[in-house]
């Protein structure tokens, strides 16, 4: 696609709260894409829990895989300012953002394992923001297995830098309001192009 610039990645790595905040963006546009999927299959009336939790989970599998291959980034992470990288500070290929994927989310383990067992490992989740959490360069299993990092974008700017330089704009000068013109009727054009009153009757 033209016109999208390209993430360029710094060597800061990205907070744990900024990670949470980009996944919850990307639950929300996948979420969108999701709904739109079941609202169709309950048109075509073929609707069924199964198909729509699967829509679902390749949906994600697709969206994420696909844009973190291509630009390193969903829009999650490009809203808040955040890229992945490999080892050598490129965008991961499709074999890396996939590892990177499974490993985060146990796709496709969730679909093929019985529902207790499904509500066994619900808490995986949250075992992997641990991981992202007590590691000192913010990287998660699923980071450390598919070797890659996130870091913070030349575009980054943080939430209160953003704040002050919306309240350093200059506001606009309030503007005197224009004189009102003269009637036209009151005035008469004379040979050397001056002005002069003049009552004109009107018809």
């Amino acid at each position: 696609m033209r016109g999208v610039e390209r993430a360029r990645p710094t060597t800061q790595t990205a907070t744990v709260g900024a990670l949470i905040l980009a996944s919850l963006i990307d639950s929300v546009v996948v979420g969108i894409i999701g709904t739109a999927v079941a609202i169709a299959f309950w048109v075509s009336g073929t609707e069924s829990f199964t198909a729509t939790g699967l829509a679902f989970a390749v949906g994600f599998l697709v969206y994420e895989v696909a844009l973190t291959t291509w630009a390193g980034q969903t829009v999650g992470k490009r809203v808040v300012g955040m890229v992945v990288v490999d080892a050598e500070d490129g965008y991961p290929d499709l074999w890396h953002s996939t590892i990177r994927y499974v490993a985060k989310t146990l796709f496709p383990l969730t679909l093929l394992l019985p529902v207790t067992a499904r509500l066994a490992i619900s808490f995986y989740p949250f075992v992997v923001l641990a991981s992202i959490a007590f590691d000192g360069y913010r990287r998660g299993w699923h980071d450390h297995a598919a070797g890659t990092t996130v870091l913070w974008t030349t575009t980054h700017r943080s939430a209160t830098t953003r704040i002050a330089a919306v309240a350093a704009r200059p506001r606009p000068e309030a503007k005197d309001p224009p004189e009102p013109p003269t009637p036209t009727h009151l005035l008469q054009t004379s040979a050397f192009g001056r002005y002069r009153k003049r009552r004109i009757p009107r018809r």
